[in-house]
């Protein structure tokens, strides 16, 4: 039964993987031309309703937004951080062959993490991919860590990169599952700062849908943020082994 929350014109569904059981928000013409929408970091497919929903009106594209393994309504499993994001990459083609797309060519489209996933995925996949689209993605290489467009490292082992870079307080509301505006690094504060830009709010409900979607984020070193290890560089900070997509990412093809 579709989950009377949604935006109409969209539908949700499970679909198990050999990977993973997947959430899955859907819309458009069913069969149709596959697009998927791929989201970023602490978040979900939610952020893509409105888009899915828009599909009814362009006859022929089917558009499918899967929640990452770790959000949302899907499965969370560990990530291996030693694979960049070939996780993430793996999910999306054992979700793609599941539902019977592995010999179509899948248009791409990816928001923050969820861009440089799509890329992730056209360099594993590059002739199932039928178009790459990028809303503001995050660098090939990752958060910080290298110096430039050809993702040299600052220091040999990636220091300034990794779970140990994210903002902790923000992490600890997320844990904390805080709802509040008191606190400025309070998932609500941080989704209506840089998800958003200021003045522009989403009106009440559908901001608490897509609060809720932030919060669904599982918080765990071998998720979201990640873990860390010491580093001598500045800033005593380096990547780990386990969890999401602060590391660099290209290095690990």
């Amino acid at each position: 039964m579709a989950d009377p929350a949604l935006v109409q014109g969209v539908a949700a569904n499970t679909v198990d993987t050999p990977r993973l059981r997947t959430h899955l928000l859907a819309g458009g013409t069913e069969g149709g031309e596959p697009v998927f929408f791929v989201h970023g970091n602490v978040s979900s497919s939610r952020f893509f309703e409105e888009t899915l929903a828009a599909l009814a009106s362009e006859a022929g594209y089917w558009g499918l937004a899967p929640d990452l393994r770790g959000f949302g309504g899907s499965e969370t499993k560990p990530l291996d951080a030693t694979r960049g994001l070939g996780d993430f990459s793996d999910d999306l083609y054992a979700l793609a062959g599941a539902l019977g797309l592995e010999d179509r060519k899948i248009h791409l489209v990816g928001w923050s993490v969820g861009g440089t996933i799509a890329i992730r995925y056209a360099l594993d996949h590059p002739e199932g991919v039928a178009s790459l689209t990028l809303v503001n993605p995050m660098s090939p290489y990752g958060f910080g860590g290298t110096r430039d467009a050809s993702g040299t490292p600052c220091w040999p082992d990636y220091a300034g990169s990794g779970g140990g870079t994210t903002n902790p307080e923000f992490v600890k509301c997320l844990r904390e599952g805080d709802r509040s505006e008191e606190d400025p690094n309070s998932p609500r504060n941080v989704m209506n700062a840089f998800y958003f830009k200021p003045p522009f709010r989403a009106p009440q409900e559908r901001e608490e849908v897509l609060l809720s979607s932030m919060l669904s984020t599982n918080v765990a070193e071998e998720n979201y943020p990640g873990d860390t290890a010491a580093s001598e560089n500045w800033p005593t900070v380096a990547p780990g082994a386990k969890g999401d997509t602060t590391s660099p990412i290209l290095r690990h093809l």
